[in-house]
């Protein structure tokens, strides 16, 4: 996981109070920002909840680079 917190900090500066959502579907990452916490984890939750030839991970961090969540697909209980 500690490389997905590594590509946030590359992604640049973040607003305070905003949230940072990298995604890692089969080797190809992805950074998105989002102003809201819930709307973050949603998208983290989808991101790990498509389907694809490699498992997908996903994590929410905040503007410390904290991570905040984890992504977890919506059909495990």
């Amino acid at each position: 996981m500690s490389y997905l917190i590594e590509n946030a900090r590359r992604a640049g500066p973040m607003r305070a109070l905003s949230y940072r959502v990298v995604v890692d579907q089969g080797g190809r990452l992805s950074v998105r920002d989002f102003d809201d916490l819930d709307e973050a984890c949603a998208y983290a939750d989808d991101a790990v909840g498509e389907h694809g030839d490699a498992p997908n991970l996903a994590i929410v961090v905040d503007a410390n680079l904290k991570v905040v969540h984890q992504g977890r697909p919506y059909f495990l209980p």
